[in-house]
Order: structure tokens, then C-alpha cells, then sequence
């Protein structure tokens, strides 16, 4: 039994049904094959970057929030401090406390000059002079209490002049000198957009 025709007609139309599969194996062998290896290849490449983008906007999502966490931290940090810087209209109170915090310590204030109210972008310095009379423990006290007032009040440049004979105890005083500084929030009408309103 032969396996191919020997008529003809009868390869002709064997050689007409083959040809057709003869091409579509070509084309799966040499092109199907390759684009399908190009389109895994694209698909797992796009796969790849979905999830990275994923990642990405998790990491940012939890950034932004990160972010404005720590700005609002921030924010109740710079409410805080300028609680403790005096505005304009405090200043006269804050230096009658600084008066009251003589008396108290048992010093007498001698001189209560102020020497300079530096304005700067966003705060003024102001700077007083101070000499006082009294114990050495007593003007220590005096300078703690004006350390520990409401408002952040800064003595410096301390110095002792001298003595200044007894009091009436027979207790040796001294005379010391220092200067005391603050600095002041500008009145509401005049603040930038750097403070946070209280």
C-alpha cells in the first residue's frame, strides 16, 4: 500500500492540502512564536511596573500623610514658643515683673535703663540694663526668678561691681550689673505671615 497517490490529479490536490499546513507551521515557527515571546515578555514587563506604581503610591500616600503630621508638629511647636514671647502691649507688664521679682528677692534695683529694641523680620529684640544691690544669694535668686517668668526673658553680660559696704545686719552686699533681653512679637497689624495666632 503506497502511502502517496500516483495519480496525478491525486498529488496535485495532496500538494494543494499540505501547502496551506506547510505555511501555517512557517508562520507559528517564525513569526507567531516570536510575537508571543515579545507580548509575555511586554505583559510581565507591565505587571512589573503595576506593582511598583502600587508600591509608589503607598509610599507616598503614607509620606503626604508623614509629612503633614510632622508640619502640624511643628506648627504646635511654633504656637508654643511665641506663648512665651511677649507681644508689644506685654512688655510694660513683663518689666513690672521684673521689679516685682526684686522685691521679692530681697534686692534693690538700682538702675532699669533700656539700651536698644533691635527690629528683625520676624521678631524685635529688646534690651534692658539693670544694676541692683543686695546678697550674692539674693541677686542669684533674683536671676533664677526672672529665668522662670512667663515670657522668655534672658539675663546676660552679668557683672560685679563691687562691694557696697553692709546692710543693717552687718551683711556684706553687692552691687551687679547684666542686662536683660527679650524678644517681641510685633503688634497684629504688623505680623507677617511667619506666626501662628494664639
Amino acid at each position: 500500500m503506497a502511502l502517496l497517490p500516483t495519480d496525478p490529479k491525486q498529488q496535485k490536490k495532496l500538494l494543494i492540502g499540505v501547502i496551506p499546513l506547510l505555511l501555517a507551521t512557517a508562520y507559528w515557527f517564525f513569526y507567531y512564536q516570536d510575537v508571543r515571546s515579545e507580548l509575555d515578555a511586554l505583559a510581565e514587563a507591565n505587571e512589573t511596573l503595576a506593582v511598583q506604581n502600587h508600591n509608589a503610591r503607598l509610599q507616598a500616600a503614607r509620606a503626604g500623610t508623614d509629612h503633614e503630621q510632622r508640619f502640624g508638629i511643628l506648627l504646635d511647636h511654633i504656637a508654643r514658643l511665641e506663648q512665651l514671647i511677649p507681644r508689644v502691649e506685654e512688655v510694660a507688664g513683663l518689666l513690672h515683673a521684673v521689679n516685682q521679682r526684686a522685691h521679692e528677692a530681697g534686692v534693690a534695683i538700682e538702675r532699669f535703663t533700656p539700651i536698644t529694641s533691635e527690629p528683625g523680620p520676624h521678631y524685635t529684640r529688646e534690651v534692658h540694663e539693670i544694676g541692683v544691690i543686695g546678697m550674692y544669694h539674693d541677686i542669684g535668686r533674683f536671676l533664677a526668678a526672672i529665668g522662670s517668668l512667663d515670657r522668655i526673658v534672658t539675663p546676660v553680660d552679668f557683672q560685679t561691681i563691687g562691694d557696697h559696704g553692709p546692710d543693717r545686719h552687718g551683711n556684706l552686699r553687692l552691687e551687679a550689673r547684666f542686662r536683660i533681653q527679650t524678644y517681641v512679637l510685633p503688634p497684629p497689624a504688623e505680623e507677617g505671615g511667619a506666626h501662628v495666632p494664639r
